[in-house]
């Protein structure tokens, strides 16, 4: 779904591309951030809990996700992908 650059990582705010979308679509039935600066706090699992952060910028509108922590445990070129796992949780895992 994303494959982590070296822009991303420094600014620790990365572009929601259309897969991501999709899969927040297919989760929630619709765009689960539809008020311009407003946010989501989501639950996810990675090797323990983390927060995802999901926002649409005030300025240029663009659609972003951010991990809380995510430093720790993802480099740049690795790729993360979104699933729901068994308990119907957001589970992040990177390749």
């Amino acid at each position: 779904m994303i494959k982590v650059t070296q822009t991303m990582y420094d600014k620790s705010c990365i572009d929601a591309n259309k897969s991501v979308m999709a899969f927040f679509d297919d989760y929630w039935g619709e765009n689960p951030h539809n008020t311009y600066g407003g946010y989501f706090l989501i639950k996810g699992v990675f090797e323990a809990d983390t927060n995802i952060k999901l926002f649409r910028t005030k300025t240029r509108k663009d659609n972003r996700i951010s991990f809380s922590g995510w430093k720790k445990w993802i480099k740049v070129g690795d790729t993360i992908t979104l699933t729901i796992d068994t308990d119907d949780q957001i589970a992040v895992e990177v390749e």
